[in-house]
């Protein structure tokens, strides 16, 4: 299973559904944060939900130590001002993302806010400028006939043969995935964001009632790992005034979650060639990485092959 963590600013409609979303998937093992308010210290406090033996760690509403958080996959960050993480947690979550190979996805207004994450280290990880000076480029790209109704989300086409966008039926491409998202209600409003990156993709854009186009869903990769922002709000809609048959809202969550963690490798990782005959000879790679996902440069190896007929070999492990 792919482990994610899911951190959200409050309770709300938008977090209850996506956690809905992803508790549909038996590939997933989702542990959540929820900030519900202050106590009487003037302290933050969280409902957890998670696997007992992290839960601890989750205790302070985000994990202290490398360790905690690099054993989860992907992390997503859902309404959570910028100002709620101290810079050494945002520099972490940076190194989740370029070192240990983890995915990132960042979600919500209040999250995407101008200079909420603008100077921390957690912006370069970001697949478009936090601010629109430089939006420009991203609204002269789409003619007025693309824009669709003011937040009305509109798949790019880079965004209609993204595994995370695709919601069209196998063998019908990207015409039904593009009518799939046309026919679905608009979100209640999206965050002014810049445009993408150098190497990010921007998959589906919105119209704000004044005219213009920003990003609404963008990947990059970045380092190891990759990142993903949505920045609109009240998806729940795609589920609440959709028809009841419908599950886009499901299939298109469950779809960035799993991209977003796919390529998160495991503290053990081996790799063999993918076509093999009969008598051929092949090596087979073992990397060994300990809590910190750091290389375990002394680490004992033991590998067997399991066999037809139930026995096993051993194969013999050098550096």
């Amino acid at each position: 299973k792919r482990r994610v963590l899911v951190i959200s600013g409050a309770p709300g409609f938008e977090p209850s559904f996506m956690a809905r979303a992803w508790a549909l998937d038996s590939g997933l093992d989702v542990d959540s944060v929820v900030r519900k308010g202050k106590n009487a210290d003037g302290r933050d406090t969280f409902v957890i939900q998670a696997a007992a033996d992290r839960t601890n760690a989750l205790a302070t509403g985000f994990p202290q130590r490398r360790d905690d958080l690099y054993v989860y996959d992907a992390l997503v960050i859902a309404n959570v001002e910028g100002d709620f993480f101290t810079r050494a947690q945002l520099a972490m979550v940076a190194d989740f993302v370029s070192e240990r190979g983890g995915g990132l996805l960042v979600a919500g207004g209040r999250s995407l806010a101008a200079r909420g994450l603008i100077g921390t280290p957690l912006e370069p990880v970001l697949p478009v400028e936090l601010d629109d000076r430089r939006g420009g480029v991203a609204r002269a790209s789409f003619a007025p006939a693309e824009r669709g109704a003011p937040n009305q989300l509109v798949v790019t086409p880079e965004g209609e043969t993204h595994p995370v966008m695709r919601l069209g039926a196998s063998g019908q491409g990207e015409n039904d995935t593009r009518a799939k998202w046309a026919a679905l209600p608009p979100l209640a409003a999206s965050t002014p964001l810049g445009q993408a990156r150098a190497g990010a993709s921007v998959l589906a854009v919105v119209a704000s009632r004044d005219g213009g186009v920003f990003p609404a869903v963008a990947v990059q990769r970045y380092g190891q790992g990759r990142s993903m922002i949505f920045g609109g709000e009240a998806s729940w809609r795609w589920r609440m005034l959709a028809p009841s048959s419908d599950r886009s809202h499901e299939l298109f969550w469950r779809q960035a979650v799993r991209w977003l963690s796919t390529a998160s490798p495991d503290p053990v990782s081996v790799s063999a060639p993918d076509t093999l005959e009969p008598g051929d000879t092949a090596s087979v790679d073992i990397i060994a990485r300990d809590a910190s996902f750091e290389p375990v440069a002394d680490a004992r190896v033991t590998a067997t092959a399991s066999l037809e007929g139930g026995d096993e070999q051993t194969l013999p492990a050098r550096r």
